[in-house]
């Protein structure tokens, strides 16, 4: 009975692993299977692939690496996937780029964006009121803190709409 339960915990890690490790490519997939539509020329199409070869096997060495938490390897996995898309974004047109963002496959990866941009202003909200918290009775140490703490927020929103499409 142990064993038929431990396999098909197996064979469910297997199938839903396998299914977020696809989603990226599927997308990927679609937008090469679909580059007339797109106006792609086969330049960009094999740049595109190349791209995509390179990010898999960046994909494939994360996961293999056993010094690295599950969070540390997603972390990466998701820097790989931003990157892959900034680097894709380089390569097409604005018109394409247009019809692309048409696309309902586009809008996940803009929610991504948009999710990372409220967690962003969340946390910064908290680190605020934290200070506020601890330097109660040192307006200036709250001061220069609160105001470093601005900085590095603005600094990261700023990364975050660089990375945007």
């Amino acid at each position: 009975m142990k064993n038929k339960i431990f396999n098909f915990l197996c064979l469910f890690m297997v199938v839903f692993l396998n299914a977020q490790n696809n989603h990226n490519d599927n997308q990927l997939d679609f937008l090469i299977k679909n580059s007339s539509q797109y106006g792609l020329s086969l330049n960009q199409k094999n740049k595109i692939i190349a791209l995509k070869k390179e990010a898999a096997l960046k994909f494939e060495s994360i996961g293999r690496n056993r010094y690295l938490s599950g969070i540390e390897k997603g972390n990466r996995k998701r820097q790989i996937s931003m990157n892959l898309y900034k680097n894709i974004n380089a390569i097409l047109t604005p018109k394409q780029l247009e019809i692309l963002e048409r696309d309902h496959h586009y809008d996940a990866y803009k929610a991504f964006v948009e999710d990372k941009s409220k967690k962003l202003e969340e946390e910064y909200k908290k680190d605020i009121n934290h200070i506020k918290v601890l330097y109660k009775n040192d307006k200036d140490l709250m001061k220069l803190h609160k105001n470093k703490r601005k900085e590095k927020y603005k600094r990261d929103k700023k990364n975050l709409k660089n990375n945007r499409i």
